[in-house]
This record gives structure tokens, C-alpha cells and sequence, in this order.
């Protein structure tokens, strides 16, 4: 019926002019998607992940076999770009630029598309978690430790009691 929101739009999907059906509901949420890239750019800064960025080889076979001339500065130039444009999201992202809050959700989904990019190229090497799990994981640690220490204390002061 015409004129009643049915919360869903048709939106082009990519460059290869697809549409899609958007709703409401996603596979992940933006707080999800955050804490993905926030996980990885973690790792990767750690050295615990690392990228493949296509190489000046990569670049100028490529260019062979689709018969497009470029040269080996132009193939160095590109390889630079990936790493430079990389790098720029993450200052983005992580608001090293003073950057709006508008633009570093704009690099946080970049990035979060250079990560399924680049791990379905089999570019991404190592294991990553979501950042929040990390967290969790450190939380846990931290109040383990203090139980740990007051069961210690405990044992003191009982042993005292007792004499031992």
C-alpha cells in the first residue's frame, strides 16, 4: 500500500550496480562493526596481525594481465597508496586528526571493509578478537587476581589465629 513506511528502501549495493533491500536489521551492529576494527587495528598495531598490502609486482602483473600500462613508479606509487590510505583511516578512526564524528564512523566502515577485503584475499595473516572480548578477558584476569589475593589474606590471617 502506497504512502505507508514499510522500513524498508532500494539502495545500490556496490559498483556492479546491485540493489538490495535495506531494513533495520543487520548482520552486525555499529557497535559490533566497532569493536571488530577496534580488535584488529589492536592487533595489527601489536604485530600480532599482519597485511599483505598489494605489492609494485602484484601491481604491475595485474596490470599485464588486463592490459593496462603502467609503469614501475606509477606500481610503487599504488602500493604506497594502500598503506598510506590505510593508515589515514585508522588516524581517522581513532580520531588522531580531530576528525568528526561523522567521518571517523566513515573510516571505522572503511576499514571494517578493508578487513573482509583483505582476509578474503587471504591477505591478513594471524588471529584477532573483537576488542570487547578483550576486555572481558582483561576484567576477568583482574578480579581473578584480586580474589586470588583476598583468599591469600585469608589464609594469613587464619593461619595467625591458629598460630602456624
Amino acid at each position: 500500500m502506497q504512502g505507508q513506511n514499510d522500513n524498508s528502501t532500494k539502495e545500490p549495493n556496490d559498483d556492479a550496480g546491485l540493489s538490495h533491500e535495506k531494513s533495520s536489521k543487520s548482520i552486525f551492529s555499529e557497535d559490533e562493526v566497532q569493536n571488530i576494527v577496534k580488535g584488529f587495528v589492536s592487533a595489527w598495531l601489536k604485530g600480532e596481525v599482519k597485511i599483505s598490502f598489494p605489492s609494485k609486482d602484484e601491481q604491475l602483473a595485474t596490470a599485464k594481465e588486463t592490459k593496462e600500462t603502467i609503469d614501475g613508479i606509477e606500481a610503487a606509487r599504488r602500493e604506497a597508496h594502500y598503506k598510506i590510505e590505510f593508515t589515514n583511516r585508522i588516524m581517522l578512526a581513532s580520531s588522531t586528526g580531530g576528525a568528526t564524528s561523522e567521518k571517523q564512523q566513515e573510516a571505522v566502515s572503511l576499514l571494517f571493509q578493508d578487513i573482509l577485503l583483505y582476509r578474503s584475499s587471504e591477505r591478513i595473516e594471524g588471529q584477532f578478537s573483537e576488542s570487547s572480548v578483550n576486555e572481558r578477558l582483561q576484567s576477568l584476569e583482574q578480579r581473578a587476581n584480586v580474589t586470588n589475593e583476598m583468599v591469600k589474606q585469608l589464609v594469613d590471617m587464619h593461619k595467625q589465629e591458629l598460630g602456624l
